[in-house]
């Protein structure tokens, strides 16, 4: 490296944030820069730009034409400084040179303190001097922008000499001026900061180099205003009086000017002081002697004090300006400077992560490197440290000679912080222990955990609703899905009713998410949470939970992952594991239920640890998994008394004579039909069923009123003498009793008491009953057809498109007469001549008037035996029952429970809650 080593071992302490301009620590100060402002006079185009030492207000900004000899020529125009140092000028139609001069007006040294007891900023200085700039090559007509600043003054008193004194023209001078002065203020090899056009900007937390061209800008501006304050401090004499940033630049530029480079000797050869008329002294008060080192060495060391003063409001610390510092004190320019340059080091070394360690572990000791870079300029990184958990502090091994790596070998882990802090030291021992953590000083976390996770089933967490009461609301297709109401959510809990889930829903979805599971669930996924408990102090967070599910008794097993869960809690992590057929996918295949499930949930830490549980409870270690049918709709046809179904009980009339056949021929072998089902399944397989009566009860009520009227009338002889051409009566007067009857049409005589049937009406009577219900199933739209049966089930054939499948169930009686008498429909010789159903009882005959009394064949030879006849009138009255009355009816409940099928014939075995429907109706005939 060329040049002498300078090194200074500087603190470095965060600052606060920037109040204004840099340089300003309480209230007050310059206002900042903003754009500048276009200047129109006439129509006529305009220069523009800032006079900044701070910002300079109210200063006259006089053009003049600008000599090929570097002289001032005739004014071209002026203008004022506004608050904010910007001005406008208006030229006349002038080409050429121009020599900017601002006089007057007042700035704010940035690196002074303000009065004691003032929240204001510094008191503001006169401007004292002729402060110039430069525009070449200006064309009347185009828009220039011209700034006043110290190093336009500089560039002026460096052209002018080349001018002068090698003959150069002005604008070649002036370019090379800039374009030296410019790398040598704005950060060698940057080349992004022209201080003919640059607007110093407010600044705020930077990052080393990464400082914009505006704010190393007025990082340089603000050394000029240091630097004047520490020649003032050494000399004894008050700060902005005879030296400020202005004095400063004065004898600068007379150095530059006087021989072309900075080497602290004015014109004729004399060593330039500040104060001028000073004495340099080894003791006391000294005046300060300018020299080749002023704007390099000195000007970045001035830099780093205000930097790292009281005044220094901004957020930018040292290692911030560590790269321009450098840059500027070892400049080896010879266009500027006679001897070469010296390194200035004020920044330890960047520290970045070549390779990290585990954020968490488990092992004692753990194995890092980094890469430790002093950057350009610098004097070299000495050795790299780590301070360990527990406070210890270790050095790194260079990996190797002349490289940057450093390795942290098995280094000891725990302690009370959960991290390694990483530094380096450079050979100027700038070190970044001290620093905030940043490029200069890296926290890398390491936390060491050899405790395995906790796992806590939270068996309190109701995730699901047992799918036993399911019911459709409607069989449409897709099936929508309702719940009896006040149906409660049910844990998943080891032991013999773990889970209760129908074949058609053990999908839980393509994508479940832990957000839905614990929010709207619409596949009613049965899922156990589990929590993790973790101390983030103490612990290494949760990085996997899976499980393992095997089918008992000898598999197969299944793997996957837990969804971490939307639930949270600060000292816990919750994860939820799904019961569905991509968890188990064994679900699918198995051939009876229930099904016996061994879960093992194992959580692994970042750490390494791990911990395998078995989901169980103190009495069980099993999950059933439960695998029921999907439920069915039932839907009564509420038309069907009206539909003429022979086989029901509803196609009969006492007026027509049907209502015997309802009792009497033949049904086909159907039962009597009192209601009608259809059956629909919404779904993409067929769903087996079965069905029972949870209720039956079929009754029939008959009104049979007694009928009675007159045949006829006979004549009989109740004595039987034979004296008159009549017959005797069947029922001779010398009987008791003796009135005759008929139990049958034209049947034997008997005899019975003297009686008078008359009509009269009968409440009606129960004449069957029955408790049997019986049901059959057909298929929908050919009701020809018996539905599919095997076993004691029913199948009811799956969904085609957007249609349910579908059959018809009807449920009734047995047909049959249940040991009634024959029903006879007839008009049995009643008089009105109207078919009814009639019972017959007996013809009855009533002894009338008597017609004729007489003896015959006496037997003279004693006292007179004689024959006797008595002929009497006999009416013949008919005494029947009528069926004038007659209705049946009906009620019970059907009760269906489904099945998942698995084979054509063959099903899971474990049936659904039965799903009830109650029926009641009747017929009146």
């Amino acid at each position: 490296m060329r040049g002498r080593i300078h090194s200074r071992a500087l603190p470095i302490a965060a600052v606060g944030v920037l109040a204004a301009v840099l340089g300003i620590r309480c209230g007050g100060g310059p206002p900042p820069i903003g754009p500048l402002r276009p200047i129109v006079d006439g129509g006529n185009p305009n220069v523009t730009g800032y006079v900044v030492k701070g910002p300079v207000a109210g200063a006259t900004v006089t053009a003049y034409k600008l000599g090929a000899d570097m002289e001032r020529g005739a004014e071209l125009g002026s203008g004022t400084t506004a608050v904010d140092g910007s001005f406008g000028l208006t030229l006349p139609a002038y080409s050429g040179d121009v020599l900017l001069v601002a006089t007057g007006g007042s700035y704010v040294e940035e690196a002074l303190a303000p009065p004691s007891g003032s929240t204001a900023g510094s008191t503001p200085l006169n401007v004292n001097v002729d402060f110039l700039g430069v525009l070449s090559g200006y064309a009347a007509g185009v828009p220039a922008v011209a700034n006043i600043t110290p190093i336009s003054h500089l560039a002026y008193h460096l052209a002018r000499f080349h001018v002068r004194m090698r003959g150069e023209s002005v604008g070649q001078a002036v370019e090379d001026a800039f374009a030296h002065l410019n790398a040598h203020f704005g950060g060698l090899g940057l080349k992004d900061l022209d201080w003919r056009t640059v607007s110093p900007a407010n600044l705020g937390s930077g990052g080393g180099a990464q400082l914009t061209a505006a704010q190393r800008a007025a990082v340089v501006l603000v050394g000029l205003s240091q630097w004047a304050v520490e020649i003032s401090t050494r000399a004894g004499i008050s700060s902005g009086g005879q030296v400020n940033s202005l004095s400063v630049l004065t004898a600068l530029a007379e150095d530059v000017g006087a021989d072309g480079i900075f080497d602290g000797r004015g014109t004729g050869g004399a060593q330039l002081l500040l104060p001028p008329r000073g004495t340099v002294t080894s003791s006391g008060p000294s005046a300060t002697a300018l020299d080749g080192t002023t704007v390099r060495l000195g000007l970045a060391s001035a830099i780093a004090d205000f930097v790292n003063s009281a005044q220094n409001g901004s957020g930018i610390t040292i290692p911030d300006i560590g790269a321009l510092t450098a840059a500027l004190s070892a400049n080896s320019d010879a266009y500027l400077f006679a001897t070469p340059g010296t390194t200035f080091d004020v920044a330890p070394p960047t520290v970045t992560v070549a390779s990290a360690p585990p954020p968490y572990t488990n092992q004692s000791t753990v194995t890092f490197t980094i890469v430790a870079d002093d950057g350009p300029n610098s004097t070299g990184v000495k050795s790299a440290w780590a301070k360990l958990g527990d406070g210890t502090k270790v050095q790194g091994v260079l990996a190797s000679p002349g490289g940057n790596v450093w390795t942290f070998s098995n280094v000891t882990t725990g302690g009370p912080n959960p991290y390694f802090e990483v530094w380096a030291i450079d050979n100027a021992n700038n070190s970044g222990e001290s620093v905030a953590v940043g490029p200069f000083h890296v926290k890398l976390p390491c936390l060491k955990d050899t405790v395995p996770p906790t796992i806590v089933f939270e068996s309190s967490v109701a995730s699901y609703f047992d799918e036993r009461t399911m019911q459709l609301a409607s069989g449409a297709v897709p099936p929508v899905f309702v719940w009896p109401p006040g149906t409660q959510k049910s844990p998943v809990v080891p032991g013999p009713g773990s889970i209760w889930k129908s074949n058609v829903r053990l999908s839980g979805g393509p994508s479940v998410s832990a957000a839905e599971l614990e929010g709207p669930n619409a596949q009613n996924v049965p899922f156990l949470q589990i929590s993790v408990p973790v101390n983030p102090a103490t612990d290494a967070p949760i990085s996997s939970v899976t499980y393992s599910i095997t089918v008992q008794p000898s598999g197969p097993t299944s793997t996957g992952s837990l969804l971490p869960a939307a639930r949270t809690a600060p000292a816990a992590q919750y994860f939820d594991l799904p019961f569905t057929s991509e968890t188990v996918p064994a679900l699918r295949t198995v051939t009876a239920s229930p099904v016996g499930l061994v879960a093992l949930v194992i959580a692994t830490d970042a750490a390494g640890n791990v911990t395998t549980k078995q989901i169980e409870t103190g009495t069980a270690s099993t999950l059933a998994f439960h695998i029921v049918g999907a439920p069915l709709f039932l839907a009564e046809d509420t038309s069907y008394s009206g539909a003429g179904d022979g086989r029901s009980i509803y196609p009969f009339t006492l007026s027509s004579g049907t209502y015997g056949n309802k009792f009497s021929g033949s049904n086909g072998g159907e039962l009597a039909r009192v209601a009608r089902f259809r059956v629909f399944n919404p779904y993409a397989v067929g769903v087996p069923f079965a069905a029972t009566f949870a209720s039956f009860v079929a009754s029939g009520v008959e009104q049979w009123d007694d009928l009675v009227w007159s045949v006829g009338v006979l004549q009989w002889d109740i004595i039987g003498g034979g004296c008159e051409p009549v017959d005797p009566s069947p029922c001779p007067k010398f009987l008791n009793p003796n009135q005759p009857y008929q139990l049958s049409v034209g049947g034997p005589f008997s005899c019975e008491a003297a009686s008078n049937p008359q009509s009269q009406p009968n409440p009606g009577v129960q004449v069957f009953s029955s408790n049997a219900g019986l049901l059959s199933a057909w298929n929908s739209g050919n009701e020809s057809v018996a539905a599919q049966t095997y076993g004691t089930r029913f199948l009811v054939p799956a969904a085609f498109g957007t249609g349910p499948g579908s059959v018809v169930v009807y449920v009734g009686r047995a047909f049959g007469a249940f040991g009634l008498p024959p029903y006879v429909f007839t008009t049995l010789g009643n008089p009105d001549g109207m078919s009814r159903y009639y019972r017959f009882l007996q013809d009855a005959y009533l002894r009338g008037a008597l017609v004729s009394q007489s003896s015959c064949d006496c037997d003279t030879s004693r006292p007179p035996i004689c024959s006797k006849s008595e002929v009497h009138d006999f009416t013949q009255r008919r005494w029947t029952q009528a069926l004038t009355a007659a209705s049946e009816t009906y009620s019970g409940g059907l009760s269906v429970t489904t099945y998942a099928l698995v084979a054509p014939n063959q099903d899971l075995g474990e049936g659904d809650g039965a799903q009830t429907i109650p029926f009641a109706g009747g017929k009146t005939y």
